[in-house]
């Protein structure tokens, strides 16, 4: 998937939901990848610039894993969800809003998507949204009344249709309230339907490549037996008689036809 530069503001059905003015950039993850390590090589290069990062989470349990693993790794952090109590929440934006840029980092879940003002350089989606509108919110918390901003996205491999979808509409200026849910499950349908044709064709060739090695061998057992039987005839050059001829003939003929 590639990263490109959005230039313009495309206003939605709705005026308040905007396609941010930012740089966006989505990253496919392999199944063997290390998710952590990713948002890792993510967060480490922004943050020496002096970013200031919201890292976003699906769900408490996710949000709670980032957040010790930042820690772990030095990267000081904030927390905004349903958990933390409400004049914690204020105090921990208050925080992260502040000019001395000691916790540059906040982790969240989509709590924090909307109604918050905030002057964010850098949105990371570490658990990619569900729905399109969802991707909307978070992205609107940076690129703010057109100041630059960049969004990254860490895109699963169960994210992958949605978020193609989402990058081909921003790519052509369209509506990503557009992408309906019937269409997102149109698109998996037809990418299931896909995989399964590939996986049909992929058992079709193996089984004839089967037959065919069975029938090679086959005639390479019949070749066996009968040179056994008749090596005499062979090494005098004699004819070969009887019943052992159709079955001499049968190899000729198979030889001829190049099966090795």
């Amino acid at each position: 998937m590639r990263s490109f530069k959005e230039s313009r503001i495309c206003v939605l059905l709705h005026s308040h939901k905007k396609i941010a003015n930012a740089r966006h950039e989505f990253i496919k993850l392999s199944g063997s990848e290390n998710k952590m390590e990713a948002l890792l090589q993510v967060l480490e290069p922004s943050l020496a610039k002096g970013n200031r990062m919201m890292v976003f989470c699906n769900t408490l349990n996710s949000s709670r894993a980032v957040d010790y693993f930042l820690n772990e790794n030095q990267i000081s952090t904030l927390n905004y969800h349903r958990e933390v109590p409400a004049e914690q929440r204020v105090e921990n934006l208050e925080m992260f809003k502040s000019n001395d840029g000691d916790c540059p980092t906040l982790v969240c879940t989509d709590l924090a998507a909307r109604g918050l003002d905030l002057d964010v350089d850098h949105v990371v989606m570490f658990d990619f949204p569900s729905n399109s509108i969802d991707y909307l919110h978070r992205t609107g918390r940076t690129a703010c009344m057109g100041a630059k901003g960049k969004v990254t996205s860490l895109v699963a491999r169960k994210d992958v249709i949605l978020a193609t979808c989402i990058e081909e509409a921003m790519m052509k200026n369209e509506s990503l309230e557009s992408l309906s849910v019937y269409s997102i499950k149109r698109d998996k349908a037809r990418s299931r339907v896909n995989e399964q044709k590939g996986r049909n064709a992929k058992m079709e060739a193996d089984a004839s490549a089967r037959k065919a090695e069975a029938a090679r061998k086959r005639a390479e057992d019949i070749a066996e037996g009968v040179v056994q039987m008749n090596g005499h005839a062979y090494a005098n050059k004699k004819p070969i008689t009887g019943w052992c001829r159709p079955v001499v003939l049968a190899i000729s003929v198979v030889e001829g036809l190049g099966v090795q």
